[in-house]
Formats: structure tokens, C-alpha cells, sequence
């Protein structure tokens, strides 16, 4: 996809709520990064911060009036991608590999934006399409979920109380207080409902860990993971104990 669509200054309209209120704290400008429509972005393309939203606004809804004037069949997808090409032109968004999760990030926002103005936009009723790339039939959002988690072997730190895999599930760390706080309680709890039976299952199915940055439920956990397979067995052997304490 075109990733250098040249596009006119452009100027006016209201703030938008950027990445749904999420702030980045401000750096140092440096060599290392360039600022293009209010957004600096590293040439390595790891870091991302919104330096002026007002101006980042702006852009955005001139940008995609110019767009829209010239041809209202244009998508959502099609118009997000000039609009990213233009703010982070070096580097890789949708449905190409992005080179961090912050980039990932940059193009969602962007995609948000877009989509608010095809919705409320008279002239687009049948704009907004299909949310996946024709020519490699990558849907959008299976790739913003699975970038926005960018795969790393490091696992992040985490209350003591919790689970906590690398995004790339790979590996994980079990919290010190995991078994008294979070496995006892449930164990008992169970054994008060008479379900002590099924409480391995019933744990499974209602419980989650920490997956990089997000919580997933341990029943979505891929099976096929080495990571994965193994804190079953150490979940089933703190079920099993904590049975025999209960």
C-alpha cells in the first residue's frame, strides 16, 4: 500500500480525543526522532509521542476532507493508510510487519479518527468497507491485536499476586503470593459450592493472567504453547494442594 501520498498543509477543526485519553510523557527532541503533523517518531520507529494534538488534529480532519473531496468511494483503510504514510512515512503499518507496538498504536489511531469522520459523513455512506487488505486478506483488527501486544521474550514485572507471560508467551513468571491470594481463596470457595471436583476446570475457565500488557483469560491461552502447557501443570499441581490444605 502507498505509504508516500503527498498531501497539502491543511488547518482547522476541533480536538479529537487521541488514543482514547492516553497520554506519553514528553521527551527531549533529539536527532534521533522527527516531528511531522504534531507527532514525533524515532527513524527506528520504536518510539511514538504525540507532541501537539491539537495540530495532529487538525491534519487529520483536513487531511481526510482533501481526500474525501477528491474521491468519497475512498475507504477506510485507504485513507488511513495515506494519512500514516505522511505522519510516520519510514515506517510499517497495516498489514505490514510495524516495527513496535507504539507504531501499531499510531496507525489504530489514526484508523479511530478516519472512521469517525466516514460515520458522521453524508457524502460516504459506503465508505468505510471491508476492514482487510485485498491483496493479502490480513483483517485489521487480527493485526492491530496482534501487534498492539508486541512479541517480546521479556516479561514484564507485575503485583506479586499474578501471572505474568512475555507477549510472546514464551515465558512467565508466577507472582510470590499468587498460591495464597488468588488459588487458596478459589479452592475454598469451591469446596463451600461443592465444586472442589471441577475446581481445575471451573479455574480455567474463569480465570486470566497477564499476557504482556493485557489480561487474557487462561482458556484463550494457545494450547500449543510450551509456556502455556507448563503453567497448567503448575496451576494443576497449586489446585491439587490446595485441595488437600481445604
Amino acid at each position: 500500500m502507498a505509504k508516500n501520498s503527498a498531501l497539502p498543509l491543511v488547518a482547522g477543526g476541533a480536538a479529537l480525543l487521541l488514543l482514547g485519553g492516553k497520554k506519553k510523557s514528553k521527551k527531549k527532541k533529539s536527532s534521533s526522532s522527527n516531528v511531522r503533523w504534531g507527532v514525533r517518531v524515532s527513524k527506528d520507529c520504536q518510539k511514538v509521542e504525540i507532541v501537539d494534538p491539537a495540530y495532529f488534529d487538525n491534519f487529520l480532519r483536513g487531511a481526510y476532507e482533501e481526500l474525501i473531496e477528491i474521491d468519497s468511494s475512498l475507504t477506510l483503510i485507504q485513507i488511513s493508510d495515506a494519512l500514516f504514510g505522511e505522519v510516520a512515512p519510514n515506517c510499517s503499518g497495516f498489514p505490514e510487519t510495524p516495527e513496535s507496538a507504539e507504531v501499531a498504536e499510531l496507525y489504530a489511531v489514526i484508523a479511530r479518527a478516519v472512521g469517525a469522520q466516514l460515520v458522521q459523513d453524508p457524502r460516504t455512506k459506503d465508505s468505510i468497507g471491508s476492514l482487510v487488505d485485498e491483496a493479502t486478506q490480513i483483517s485489521f483488527t487480527d493485526w492491530y491485536r496482534a501487534w498492539r501486544n508486541y512479541p517480546s521474550p521479556e516479561t514484564p514485572s507485575a503485583p506479586s499476586g499474578q501471572v505474568v507471560f512475555s507477549s510472546d508467551l514464551t515465558t512467565y513468571k508466577i507472582g510470590d503470593s499468587w498460591y495464597e491470594e488468588i488459588v487458596v481463596p478459589f479452592v475454598r470457595a469451591a469446596k463451600s459450592e461443592g465444586r472442589i471436583d471441577v475446581a481445575f476446570q471451573d479455574f480455567v475457565e474463569k480465570a486470566g493472567v497477564q499476557v504482556g500488557q493485557f489480561v487474557v483469560p487462561i482458556n484463550e491461552l494457545p494450547q500449543d504453547s510450551a509456556a502455556v502447557e507448563a503453567f497448567l501443570s503448575d496451576l494443576e499441581t497449586a489446585i491439587q494442594t490446595a485441595k488437600q490444605e481445604a
